[in-house]
């Protein structure tokens, strides 16, 4: 879920600091789903194990209850999210086809309340993915209504295809499934991997899709659909926008990945696009090359921006020099924009922070149909360390961000980072000294008798009066809050490195991406 977008509603996006880590610390477990609303979080503390739930207090620090998976191999935390006030939370576990419901009693009292197990395949879906295991790989939530992603089931005889389960929910009674499933499916597209609601729309990515482009036949490039729920029509659908003439593409490896990342603002949606290569070069026998990113020429990622018609608004979004990676994850809070990016060699990862005022969202961007906007902040943990990919999941959900914080999910170092605006405590009042003493002025004295006969004048004397001592001014210390913490947390088994192979013009790029695999 993403907050609500206001144009205008803030200057610049906040400054933020690291205050609370939560997750195992054991690599590709801990911090693998979460997601955040107002003073709740929530951490997958260990896929198949446990989940953390954390609280802001009224002190302004964060206690955190643990719950253990119901059930053993279940796959228990590969995805979480919220109801619209915390009161419920979601927790999927993929190898059981359940989602398990939380209720919160109190501040921070989750039990479980009931399982939402798979409902009966609908009528055109054979399975729900290799051996019925990839039931509820993405979860979102928005006004009383749970989307479901099954990215990997067979429908309509084709592998693969996915397809979306909305679910109605009130906390009471029997929930209403409903499958989203278009007319025409795309064979191998993995449809439902990421899904985002806000109100009556539905955005669920199909990042495998494969179209001709550059002269490539069956290029990988992705795609997205749009579901207006609310008027029961068939959805719309778009691929990777195909303006650009200067991209790398390739019919080998994962493509662009365009819809890895969704996130809505206002009436428009941010889709990412992290895989994508862009080159400046004249040709891509130079551009697509290791070597011309280093020079800053080439980056791969971008994010777009669309309406409720998926038209295109502005130029796409184009990373800082030498970035790869940018857009893997999305999130908006208010006006701001968090993106994912990370830079070869380290891959250590870092979220780059944008005002969406300062974005142009008409025309068609550059040449290229692109545009730049430099980051107002960019964040990185502060136990940065060689391919952490701080901020990056392998479906697009490793940012959440809410009421002027941020989550960052951590999986190869199995952790989860959380960033608030820094709190400066006022200064404890103080009562000043009472001033020093001073000495009272001399009564006046009548003048002299004068002599009956004329002497010679006295001296003036002076009235004796003595000035006051200046008063000490007061001073106050302002006492400095530590925000920092830790958070315990347990495993997750997903992830490993590959290498995304970008071919145009037959010069081979080769790109490090790191890509989830599921175990």
């Amino acid at each position: 879920m993403s907050a609500p977008f206001v144009a205008g509603a803030a200057a610049a996006p906040p400054e933020l600091q690291e205050i609370q880590k939560f997750g195992s610390g054991v690599e590709r477990s801990g911090g693998r789903g979460i997601d955040l609303v107002g003073d709740y979080a929530a951490v997958t503390n260990t896929v198949g194990t446990a989940v953390d739930f954390a609280h802001r207090t009224e002190s302004g620090s964060w206690e955190t209850q643990t719950v253990s998976a119901p059930a053993s191999g279940t796959q228990f935390g590969e995805a979480i999210v919220f109801d619209d006030d915390a009161r419920h939370a979601f927790v999927s576990a993929p190898h059981a086809q359940s989602i398990y419901v939380y209720e919160r009693s109190g501040a921070n009292d989750w039990s479980l309340q009931r399982t939402l197990e798979a409902p009966p395949k609908p009528k055109r879906v054979s399975n729900y993915g290799s051996a019925d295991r990839n039931f509820a790989e993405a979860l979102d939530f928005a006004d009383g209504r749970l989307a479901v992603g099954v990215p990997n089931a067979t429908v309509d005889g084709k592998p693969h295809a996915g397809f979306v389960f909305t679910v109605d929910w009130d906390g009471s009674g029997e929930p209403r499934w409903t499958p989203r499933i278009p007319e025409q499916v795309i064979s191998k597209s993995v449809t439902g991997q990421s899904v985002a609601l806000q109100g009556d729309r539905l955005a669920v990515s199909a990042v495998q899709n494969r179209e001709d482009h550059l002269g490539v036949s069956q290029a990988n490039v992705g795609g997205l659909y749009l579901w207006d729920l609310a008027s029961g029509t068939e959805p719309r659908f778009r691929s990777m926008p195909k303006e650009d003439q200067k991209v790398c593409i390739s019919n080998v490896g994962g493509g662009p990945a365009f819809g890895l990342s969704l996130s809505f603002f206002d009436e428009r949606l941010v889709v990412g696009s992290p895989s994508e290569v862009n080159y400046t070069a004249d040709s891509a026998a130079e551009g697509c090359t290791p070597a011309a990113v280093e020079r800053g020429e080439t980056t791969q990622g971008a994010v777009y921006v669309f309406d409720a018609a998926l038209n295109q608004l502005g130029g796409k979004l184009t990373p800082p020099a030498t970035s790869m990676s940018f857009g893997n994850s999305t999130a908006v809070d208010g006006s701001t924009l968090y993106a994912y990016a990370e830079h070869d060699p380290v891959y250590a990862g870092e979220v780059h922070a944008y005002d969406l005022d300062s974005l142009t969202l008409s025309g068609t961007g550059d040449a290229n149909g692109r545009q730049y906007v430099a980051p107002v902040r960019t964040y990185s943990a502060s136990d940065a360390t060689q391919d952490q990919m701080f901020g990056s999941h392998a479906f697009g959900q490793g940012l959440r961000a809410d009421s002027g914080r941020l989550l960052v999910g951590s999986t190869e170092t199995g952790s989860a980072y959380l960033f608030a605006q820094a709190v400066t405590p006022e200064p404890e009042p103080t009562d000043p000294p009472d001033p020093e003493p001073t000495d009272p002025e001399p009564e006046p004295t009548a003048p002299p008798e004068p002599e009956p006969e004329p002497t010679e004048p006295e001296e003036p004397t002076d009235d004796g009066a003595v000035p006051s001592d200046e008063q000490p001014a007061g001073t106050s210390n302002a006492r400095q809050q530590d925000l920092a913490g830790t958070g315990a947390g347990v495993p997750l088994a997903l992830g490993a490195a590959g290498v995304i192979a970008a071919l145009a013009g037959g010069s081979l790029l080769m790109l490090r991406r790191k890509r989830a695999q599921q175990d």
